[in-house]
C-alpha cells in the first residue's frame, strides 16, 4: 500500500493487548539462563502446578547460539522428551528475507518456513512434514491503519485449524485501536489500548460469541515502578480479577507473583490461584 505504514507482523498487531490481558503464568517456575563460552545461551526452567488433584511439572532446557545477525540456531527439550532444533537465515542479497529449518519429536515432524517484510507487507510461512499442515500470515496497511490475517490448515483432510483476521488503528501514538474475528468460532473482539506515558498503560477489550450471543468484558492496566519494578492486572465481567508484579532483586535474580481471585466467590479458596517465579542470569 504505502511506504508511510510502518511494517509490523499479524502476530505483533496485538502484542500490548496480549501482554495486559491475556499473558498471565499460573504456574510456580525456576528459570536460571547463562551465557556460555562461544556465545551459546543456556536457559532451564522448571513450572510446578496443578491442573486438579495432583500436582505435576514440567522442565525445559534451551540452547540458544548466534554468532551474527544473518544466523542462528536454536533447540530445547523437554521433561515429557520433546525436543526441537530450529535453524534461522537471513540472505544478506535478499533484504527483508529470513529462512527457517526446524525438526522436532513427539510427533517428528519436519517445517520449512519463512517470512518476509518491507514496506508494503509483510508475511509468515511454514509447511509441516508429514502432516502436510500449512500455516501462513499475511499484514498491509495504509499511514495509521493495519490490516492482517493468519490461517493453518491441513492439506491432505482440506480442513482448516485456524483462521483468524485482525485491523488495528492508530489514532495516536499513545491511542490504538483494534479489532480482530476469529472465522472458526465466530468470535469477534474489540479494544483500545491507551499508553498514558512509558510507565503506564490501560486497556479496555471484550469479546462476543456470536454463535451463542456471550460476551467477555475485560479491564486492565500496568505500570512501571522505577527500573526495576512492573505491575500489572486485570478484571473481567466473570468477575475474575488477576495480578503479576515483578521486581529485581538483586543483580540478576528477579522474583515474580501472580495471583487469580474469584470476586464472586472469594469465600472457598479452591477458586483463587496463586504462583511464584524465580529468574536467575548469570555471566
Amino acid at each position: 500500500m504505502s511506504s508511510c505504514w510502518n511494517p509490523i507482523f499479524f502476530k505483533d498487531l496485538d502484542k500490548e493487548n496480549q501482554t495486559l490481558l491475556k499473558r498471565y503464568d499460573l504456574k510456580n517456575s525456576l528459570t536460571v539462563s547463562t551465557q556460555t563460552l562461544g556465545g551459546i545461551q543456556v536457559t532451564s526452567s522448571t513450572k510446578v502446578f496443578k491442573p486438579k488433584k495432583m500436582w505435576d511439572y514440567s522442565s525445559n532446557l534451551n540452547l540458544a547460539y548466534s554468532p551474527n545477525n544473518a544466523f542462528n540456531v536454536s533447540g530445547f527439550y523437554t521433561s515429557n522428551h520433546e525436543s526441537k532444533v530450529n535453524v534461522n537465515f537471513k540472505p544478506s542479497n535478499l533484504k527483508g528475507l529470513s529462512l527457517g529449518l526446524s525438526a522436532g519429536t513427539k510427533p517428528f515432524h519436519v517445517q520449512p518456513s519463512l517470512s518476509f517484510r518491507n514496506n508494503f507487507f509483510t508475511t509468515k510461512a511454514f509447511f509441516e512434514l508429514p502432516k502436510a499442515t500449512l500455516y501462513l500470515t499475511g499484514a498491509t496497511g495504509y499511514k495509521n491503519f493495519t490490516f492482517g490475517t493468519n490461517f493453518k490448515a491441513n492439506l491432505k483432510t482440506n480442513t482448516f485449524s485456524l483462521f483468524t483476521s485482525a485491523a488495528q488503528y492508530k489514532i495516536t501514538p499513545k491511542l490504538i485501536l483494534n479489532a480482530g474475528h476469529n472465522h472458526l468460532n465466530n468470535i469477534a473482539s474489540l479494544s483500545l489500548l491507551s499508553k498514558y506515558n512509558k510507565q503506564f498503560s490501560f486497556v479496555l477489550g471484550g469479546e462476543m460469541n456470536l454463535k451463542n450471543k456471550s460476551a467477555l468484558i475485560e479491564v486492565a492496566g500496568s505500570a512501571k515502578l522505577g527500573n526495576n519494578r512492573t505491575v500489572k492486572g486485570k478484571f473481567d465481567s466473570n468477575g475474575f480479577l488477576t495480578f503479576n508484579g515483578k521486581s529485581e532483586l538483586f543483580d540478576n535474580i528477579s522474583l515474580s507473583g501472580t495471583s487469580k481471585i474469584n470476586i464472586l466467590k472469594a469465600k472457598k479458596l479452591e477458586n483463587h490461584q496463586v504462583a511464584v517465579g524465580l529468574e536467575i542470569k548469570t555471566a
